[in-house]
């Protein structure tokens, strides 16, 4: 299969999932929204002088698909969540300590960040989760949308479908 092709694949097996009786919502992700996680990327952030200026080591890097923080109930915070006219675009959402961290006395929406040498606007707070249990430390993260090029290069894990069913359903 090509990058197109693996996409529309998955968004079919996503599409149809989300028919089946009792099932609220369906996502894809590279990860799941509990567990071990590998991604993780240094990043610099704009400063008031138009230049970038190191502002954290290393951040927890999600790549999400459409749906995600609506299937997982992760809420958005400030901003908004990924809509599909941001399928192509530079956008990301951070996690509630990476905003308060970075930006402690600034809005976070709008701001720039830089990650593998691409820069990216930030359009959303997402709250944050302890994806690493109960007795990890919350680390600053981003939430990237999943794009046709990330199927060039998928995750060694995979791709992960989130299903949220309804309360007192089984579904699957």
């Amino acid at each position: 299969y090509s990058n197109a092709e693996t996409e529309e694949w998955l968004s079919r097996v996503r599409d149809r999932v989300k028919r089946t009786p009792g099932v609220v919502d369906a996502a894809l992700s590279y990860y799941a929204p509990v567990g071990v996680r590998s991604a993780s990327a240094s990043v610099r952030v704009k400063s008031d002088f138009d230049s970038f200026q190191q502002a954290l080591k290393t951040i927890q890097i999600e790549q999400i698909g459409l749906g995600y923080f609506e299937t997982t109930g992760v809420k958005i915070l400030h901003g908004r969540s990924f809509v599909e006219k941001d399928s192509g675009e530079y956008r990301i959402i951070v996690n509630e300590t990476m905003a308060k961290q970075t930006w402690p006395s600034q809005d976070p929406i709008g701001q720039d960040i830089e990650i593998h040498d691409k820069h990216y606007q930030v359009i959303g707070v997402a709250r944050d989760l302890n994806a690493g249990g109960i007795f990890s430390v919350v680390q600053p993260g981003v939430y990237q949308l999943m794009t046709t090029d990330d199927f060039a290069q998928p995750s060694p894990h995979g791709v992960t479908l989130i299903v949220r069913g309804a309360a007192g359903v089984d579904v699957l």
